[in-house]
């Protein structure tokens, strides 16, 4: 769990845009490169040699907290708190730079009612032609007048429910439109429903846009939540937080206590890390569909993930005698649903690991899967060979290697005693063969070696060969 680093200790006077666009602008001049970006999150990372000569990954997340008096509040997150204590006079300057809200003195006359956005802690909001679509943090809601009555009506979709957001451009002399698609409908082809559906001109595109990027990215924080509840393998080092004058306080990092791990598969509620382990690393999404894939009497060894390539999650998932490479999302070309592939271990070649500078994947060879050439490594461009949508691939991150490595090495030993258990299968036994082994068997009975019972038992096992 990332730890708090520091926050602004006064409700700052900006729109949680502005705020989270000065934030990027200033982090970006430390020399931080931004990963994702929305209403109200920032998060940016930077790369620092390690004791073993490898690049470890330090991230900064900025939560931009919407007040309902007006303002914002920002607190900032993640490992990265010696780049924090380094550059304390930036940080000081910048928190300083920003405008405070003054508190609301008393006024003889009564307050004005807040509005009903500010009441709900609405994060964006877009107008519509048909209706308008309001993002809080738990829910998205489509709030229409009624054409017969005249009274709103009001459809509220908890982010938990929702999968994906679909949109359609408008055009100068064509509407566009917006739907929300449920978890439940994900693996359908889900109908056109004018319920989860907003129509918008092109005068509002840009409202309906930004309000798609920022609901997607609720949808993805929902889903990596339950991933970032299971305990990583080797927790970062305690580090000493920055200290800053009042206007700009930090908190002290928790600590976490490291276990060490055996060569031996982790039980099923200790796992070793959040990307490699049994069955609870999976997000929602992914159990769903696990279980849609398998049939009664399977059940799953271990799991390896990459976790949220290109705002998706993909996974191999190791079965008793199959393997299953699990594919969401539109990263992976399947913007309603999800590709699921199976790998039977028998007609697995190899299993191939291939890196780059930061990132890396894992590839499934199979006579109809072949592994892709270094000088091929890879084309985002290229469907063909673009590691998202490859059905045989994983993409993973370099530093996550360490993670995956005796899961691999499992999944080679199961592959190799899939392939001698066909090559060591009994073949029938032709006449004399069976008349020698027979005679055999009874001489080793008349010798007391067998038993009546023993002889009869082996004597049935040849004549069934």
């Amino acid at each position: 769990m990332a730890n708090e680093l520091a926050s602004v200790s006064e409700t700052v006077d900006l729109s949680p845009q502005e705020a989270s666009n000065r934030a990027r602008a200033f982090l970006t001049e430390q020399g931080y490169n931004v990963a994702h970006h929305t209403l109200t999150t920032l998060t940016v990372e930077r790369y620092v040699p390690d004791d073993a000569g490898e690049q470890a990954k330090r991230t900064l997340t900025v939560l931009i907290q919407p007040q309902r008096e007006g303002g914002v509040r920002i607190k900032v997150v993640g490992n990265d708190a010696e780049g924090v204590h380094e550059r304390q006079a930036e940080w000081l300057g910048w928190s300083e730079s920003l405008p405070k809200r003054e508190p609301d003195e008393p006024q003889a006359e009564p307050l004005q009612k807040v509005s009903e956005a500010q009441q709900d802690g609405v994060l964006a909001v877009a107008e519509g032609v048909n209706g308008r679509v309001e993002l809080s943090p738990d829910r998205v809601r489509i709030k229409r007048k009624d054409f017969w009555n005249n009274k709103e009506k009001i459809k509220a979709i908890p982010i938990q429910h929702l999968a994906a957001v679909e949109l359609k451009r408008a055009r100068s002399l064509w509407p566009g439109d917006i739907e929300f698609v449920l978890a439940d409908r994900v693996t359908e082809k889900q109908a056109r429903s004018v319920e989860y559906q907003v129509v918008f001109t092109v005068e509002q595109s840009e409202s309906f846009e930004g309000i798609k990027r920022a609901v997607e990215q609720r949808i993805m924080e929902e889903e990596s939540r339950d991933s970032a509840k299971v305990p990583t393998e080797k927790s970062e080092p305690a580090q000493t937080p920055a200290s800053f004058p009042a206007a700009f306080t930090t908190a002290k990092p928790e600590t976490h206590s490291s276990s060490s791990s055996k060569l031996a598969m982790p039980q099923s509620n200790t796992p070793s890390s959040n990307v490699a382990g049994g069955i609870e690393i999976l997000n929602r999404k992914l159990r769903k569909l696990v279980e849609r894939n398998t049939s009664e009497g399977e059940s799953v060894e271990f799991c390896l993930i990459s976790p949220n390539i290109a705002g998706w999650t993909q996974a191999i998932v190791a079965l008793n005698d199959r393997l299953l490479v699990i594919k969401p999302g539109m990263a992976a070309g399947a913007t309603f649903g999800a590709r699921v592939t199976s790998f039977y271990y028998r007609d697995i070649n190899g299993i191939e690991v291939n890196t780059g500078l930061m990132g890396g994947v894992i590839e499934i060879n199979t006579p109809s899967y072949q592994g892709t050439t270094q000088k091929d490594f890879w084309s985002m461009r290229d469907k063909d060979k673009n590691p998202n949508q490859l059905t045989n691939c994983l993409p993973i991150v370099k530093s996550d290697l360490k993670h995956y490595k005796r899961y691999l090495d499992r999944l080679r030993v199961m592959i190799r005693d899939a392939k001698q258990e066909r090559v060591i299968s009994p073949s029938p036994l032709n006449e004399s063969s069976l008349s020698s082994e027979l005679e055999k068997l009874a001489s080793l009975r008349a010798s007391g070696v067998l038993t009546d019972e023993e002889f009869q038992h082996a004597k049935q096992r040849l004549l069934n060969q």
